[in-house]
């Protein structure tokens, strides 16, 4: 199944103009939670205590560069693979997201140019700790130290006259996050940045022309990026993937 860039950017721009004029309309809804919450000392105001997401709707670019091995050849070939999705999240629990979506992937490497295919994916969000620090060590600002961890499945496929490629990667990841919220200073909501190990297996199979198995060259690495949350209903995203070489991306998230 074959779609044209263009055309899928250009859908994707003006659904998201509209749910974004919808989402900051609608205000609060539900709250998020964490499994285990905590705090150093005690409240002196009224603080954040999550985002209004009970649904949410998220739109993701990922630039992936990451190395394969065909077959029993030993050697490892750079894949270069632009994602685009568009996923509905729903808070099974306050500190539990379940996700879906679908969108298209192109795959490149050394010689071999493909157009863009169908994507899908689905997975879990865990929020496991949220601990508030009332009295942080340095400054005097609160801020909040969290634990989260996520687990996706996405599958992919490229059909070119050379060979059809079928992949799917299982990536899951466990990250501490640091968050502060400088509303006072009237640019932003929340900031917050995050980092921690993740894993990554890529299996897939080349037929139609050398049939043969693929997977990852390196499955262990680290992510980490920056939120930007500037309203409870909108939240920004530019995450950094090391594995065996650097993949970065961005998404815009709306919460109802």
């Amino acid at each position: 199944m074959k779609t044209h860039p263009f055309f899928s950017t250009v859908v994707t721009t003006v659904f998201a103009m509209a749910v974004s004029a919808y989402a900051v309309d609608t205000g609060d809804s539900a709250r998020q939670g964490s499994l285990f919450n905590g705090e150093s000392g005690q409240r002196v105001e009224a603080v954040y205590d999550g985002g209004p997401r009970a649904l949410s709707l998220d739109f993701s670019s990922l630039y992936q560069k990451r190395g394969v091995v065909y077959g029993d050849s030993g050697f490892t070939t750079e894949w270069r693979v632009r994602h685009m999705l568009a996923s509905v999240g729903y808070d099974l629990l306050p500190w539990l997201t379940v996700d879906g979506g679908i969108g298209q992937s192109d795959l490149s490497s050394d010689g071999d140019t493909r157009d863009a295919d169908l994507e899908w994916t689905g997975g879990v969000q865990l929020r496991l700790l949220d601990y508030m620090l009332v009295e942080p060590p340095v400054g005097d600002d609160t801020y909040w130290f969290g634990v989260d961890s996520q687990v996706h499945y996405t599958g992919s496929r490229s059909d070119d006259l050379g060979g059809n490629i079928h992949w799917a990667e299982w990536m899951g990841s466990l990250t501490a996050s640091l968050t502060t919220r400088p509303a006072r200073y009237g640019f932003m909501d929340r900031i917050s940045v995050y980092f921690g190990p993740a894993y990554s297996m890529i299996r897939g199979k080349e037929t139609g022309g050398f049939d043969q198995d693929i997977k990852e060259d390196q499955a262990i690495g680290f992510i980490g990026g920056l939120v930007f949350v500037p309203s409870d209903n909108v939240t920004i995203k530019l995450e950094g993937q090391q594995f065996n070489d650097l993949s970065f991306g961005a998404s815009i998230g709306f919460h109802f």
